[in-house]
């Protein structure tokens, strides 16, 4: 049990019970893929006293394929093939459960969304120009920890201030690589 969570091969639920495989690997497996190859996918939700409400199975966070539910039915199954791309990840999910994804390697190339990359950076980068904007700010004492302690969070600064250069150093490097990677992309990719 402990080896199974640790290799990532679960699944959380609120009822629903969900079964996933992608070429017969299970959640939290790394497949090494070649772009054409072929991914077969199997998803399967089930509840007796929870039934699901919908089963989708999702590449990036989008629906790939889709299963409504039928109010006879205590299962639903998807069961489908499709081509290998680029790198990515695939989990599928129900009404109240979710599994952990399956990642589909090719080469050297990284599971991210490029349509994704840009703004998520974007944001990031906003947030950390939030916590630079509180070293101006005024922090009121209503309680006693160092959550809101004026002189913990003045001798916390530098520290705080260099963990954010470090990260603003390092989204801006992804950034980069990701400019280089969508350079060298099919346009057609995912």
């Amino acid at each position: 049990w402990f080896a199974a969570l640790k290799a990532g091969h679960t699944f959380v639920t609120s009822g629903p019970m969900i079964e996933f495989t992608v070429n017969g690997q299970l959640p939290g497996s790394a497949i090494e893929a070649h772009a054409g190859d072929t991914l077969h996918i199997k998803a399967t939700a089930s509840g007796d006293s929870v039934l699901p409400e919908f089963l989708e199975v999702v590449e990036q966070g989008a629906v790939i394929r889709s299963a409504p539910a039928a109010r006879s039915k205590k299962s639903l199954s998807l069961e489908f093939d499709i081509p290998v791309r680029n790198s990515s990840w695939i989990a599928a999910r129900c009404s109240g459960a979710h599994t952990t994804a399956v990642y589909i390697q090719v080469g050297k190339e990284r599971f991210w969304n490029r349509k994704q990359v840009a703004p998520l950076i974007a944001k990031r980068l906003s947030q950390l120009d939030e916590i630079d904007a509180l070293a101006q700010a005024t922090i009121p004492v209503t309680h006693r920890g160092n959550w809101d302690n004026p002189e913990a969070f003045t001798n916390g600064w530098p520290e705080l201030q260099q963990q954010v250069k470090s990260a603003r150093a390092a989204y801006r490097d992804l950034l980069r690589e990701h400019e280089r990677d969508r350079e060298g992309a099919d346009p057609g990719s995912r």
